[in-house]
């Protein structure tokens, strides 16, 4: 009960610190005909500390780009240009360091008047509903992006009671269930959720059994939102100013009326129709917009049944509020004023639910869409701490030039026919790793010496100059990663920020004559943070996901301006990739507290620690191997094991460091040590379970 209370209370201790000074970029789509109409896209970022907008810039140009979705990836945005006639969609690719919309191609709509889209959960469609033909379609995203031609089409058909907007088929939005098995499309003119059965793989959809769920005869369905737990789904109907409960079965797709509710308040005589409807993250409020009477409804959702108890109806600054959002933390709601030419800003009471105003306002013309782009939420990132910890005990792998010249700091001009490791074997270390109950390794991938492990298109300095390992055709980053995840550990790289290296009392002087490398391939002069993002890229796209990536001297004197750009960059690639900085104390600048043992001046979290942990240690005396590393200098079996426990009962994981020889091996001594620290863990296990 008491190791149960712990995790409650450091999850959500993570949930809510890990909010604090961050930001998130939100785009708006707009209407760009008339008076004051925009240009396009717009893009901003909000501050998820104070809720303040930034000036919105213009992402791209655009025709009426009414309703936007953004990739799974977070790297594309998808817009409807909405029109009369023949309609389209366009792919954009999103410039990460910038913002800005980098135009792909555009596809038809197989329709009139594309007036939403979405994108199923695998990220390989796009679909989207025509307002103007009454129609949807499904469009194949390309794996550079752009789209393919259509490949799925429905064609509605009916009408309803409102003779002035019913008199034929118009659907207004398209939604994907969580396992990406059904669309429902909300059909306004012929008073229906029109159910389909969707097959993302070929990029079809045809009809279910049960074909639809009805709401009331001229209700007129716009938008659909589901619960986050799957069980129900809501949809507003924008000529009755009303929202309809159902309870799903996600089984069959089928949808059952529980419950309908007003809008509006029971006093209102004006005329308003609803737009858009939202569930909070947290599943426990949901959200509908009011356009006439000006305001967001605000309901309580039961937790059992789904449904809706009314809480308040929001009016501050509020004009024409054709759609609005909340973002992934629930922390906010964006409100886009068509009527205004704005975007207002409310503080979500996290108890209530109710909308409190900031104060914060800034100008679109004609916003009609709000889209935030993150690659993961707080309460995602909370989960992967969370993760981490349970690994509780790893492996550092220091194995790079520095292993064939008896000092701990390369300089990057060693002779690299030094590097002769003839019996590597990395499935020999996950074994190691394996056998101790290690659950990760980290092999340092990149070094002071600038020396790299893998065949980088960017350098030189890479493994392809080792030519007595493999003729320098070898890929030891491959050889670790598919070794370790065989035996079922998680993977994470080393890679090595600059600094001032080399000196001659560390006895890796630069040579007379030579540039200072700073611990960086020579090509990186001149560009050095440019270098390291293309390098890092190479990483974290030629190996698969990765679960950490280690960055030594993250803070140093060349680069620390540059570092949360770095980050940004890595979480672009690979958002579940844990980022830390060697020694970093804050999660503004590491996604884990770090401590390198005992050089780092705190050496260990301090007792109570609920921050997430790493404390990185070495076996023995030297980082990598080393002729005077001696018996003598190996760590104490036992102090091992008591380190490893004192690490985990403050939050953090153990990350013991073990070095390869020169024959690319654990051995001598240090593979003796990992036995005996293994068959003292094995024998010890029980007991430790009941202690930790």
């Amino acid at each position: 009960m008491i190791k149960k209370i712990l995790v409650a209370t450091m999850l959500c201790f993570m949930a809510v610190s890990t909010v604090s000074g961050e930001s998130l970029s939100v785009y708006f789509g707009t209407y760009t005909g008339g008076q004051n109409a925009s240009k396009g896209i717009y893009r901003s970022t909000l501050d998820l500390d104070t809720g303040k907008l930034s000036e919105p810039a213009l992402a791209a140009e655009a025709r009426n780009p009414s309703f936007l979705e953004i990739h799974p990836n977070g790297k594309l945005l998808y817009a409807v240009s909405e029109s009369g006639g023949a309609g389209s969609v366009s792919a954009y690719a999103i410039e990460m360091e910038t913002g800005t919309l980098r135009l792909l191609n555009q596809q038809s709509s197989k329709g009139s008047g594309p007036c939403h889209v979405s994108i199923d959960h695998a990220g390989k469609n796009v679909l989207v509903a025509n307002y103007g033909s009454g129609s949807a379609a499904v469009i194949p995203i390309q794996p550079d992006g752009s789209l393919a031609e259509p490949t799925g089409f429905v064609q509605h058909e009916g009408s309803s009671v409102n003779l002035k907007r019913q008199q034929g088929p118009h659907a207004h939005s398209i939604n994907v269930s969580a396992d990406d098995r059904f669309a429902f499309i909300a059909d306004l003119g012929i008073d229906k959720v029109m159910i389909y059965k969707l097959n993302v793989e070929k990029g079809t959809i045809v009809p279910n059994d049960p074909a639809f769920a009805k709401v009331e005869p001229g209700a007129g369905p716009r938008h659909f939102a589901f619960s986050p737990n799957g069980k129900n789904a809501y949809v507003i109907n924008e000529l009755h100013s009303t929202i309809t409960a159902f309870a799903y079965d996600p089984a069959s797709g089928a949808l059952t009326e529980i419950q309908t509710v007003p809008t509006l308040p029971s006093d209102f005589d004006g005329s308003s129709t609803c737009a858009e409807v939202r569930v909070h993250p947290s599943g426990k409020f949901l959200y509908g917009s009011n356009r006439g009477h000006d305001s967001i409804a605000v309901y309580r959702i039961d937790p059992a049944t789904g449904r809706l108890t009314f809480v308040e109806h929001e009016t501050a600054d509020i004009k024409t509020p054709r759609n609005f959002n909340i973002d992934p933390t629930g922390m906010f709601c964006l409100v886009a004023n068509q009527g205004s030419d704005s975007i207002v800003v409310f503080r979500i009471n996290q108890n209530t639910g109710a909308l409190e105003p900031t104060g914060d306002k800034v100008s679109v013309g004609k916003p009609v869409c709000v889209r935030f782009l993150q690659s993961t939420t707080p309460y995602e990132r909370a989960a992967l701490r969370e993760d981490f910890l349970k690994l509780r005990f790893g492996l550092f792998l220091h194995f790079n030039m520095a292993t064939y010249v008896d000092r701990e700091w390369a300089n990057g001009y060693e002779d690299p026919a030094l590097f002769k490791p003839d019996n590597l074997d990395c499935r020999q270390w996950a074994e190691v790793a394996h056998a101790a109950g290690m659950k990760y390794g980290v092999l340092t991938v990149k070094h002071t010496g600038g020396w790299c492990l893998w065949d980088s298109e960017h350098t030189t300095h890479d493994i392809t100059r080792f030519t007595n390992y493999k003729n320098g055709k070898g890929d030891i980053v491959r050889e670790f990663v598919n070794a370790f995840r065989a035996h079922g550990l998680n993977v994470g790289f080393y890679y090595c920020f600059p600094n001032d290296f080399s000196n001659p009392r560390h006895g890796n002087a630069v040579p007379e004559g030579q540039p200072d490398l700073h611990g960086l391939p020579p090509e990186a002069i001149g560009d050095t943070v440019g270098f390291i993002k293309k390098q890092l890229t190479e990483l974290l796209t030629d190996y698969g996901p990765i679960d950490l990536l280690w960055i030594d001297q993250y803070n140093n004197k060349y680069t620390r301006s540059h570092w949360q750009e770095v980050r940004a960059h890595v979480k672009s690639l690979q958002p579940k990739c844990l980022v830390i900085g060697n020694n970093a104390h804050s999660l503004r600048d590491s996604d884990i507290y770090s401590c390198e043992f005992p050089w780092d001046s705190k050496g260990l979290p301090p007792e109570g620690n609920t921050i997430p942990a790493e404390v990185c240690d070495k076996i023995s005396k030297t980082w990598f191997w080393n002729t005077t590393d001696q018996p003598q200098h190996l760590r104490n079996t036992q102090d091992i094991v008591k380190m490893l426990k004192l690490c985990n009962e403050r939050n953090a994981n153990y990350l013991l460091n073990v070095p390869p020889d020169r024959q690319g091996l654990i051995s001598g001594m240090h593979l003796k040590h990992m036995h005996e620290i293994a068959t003292f863990l094995r024998t010890t296990a029980k007991a430790m379970d009941n202690q930790m």
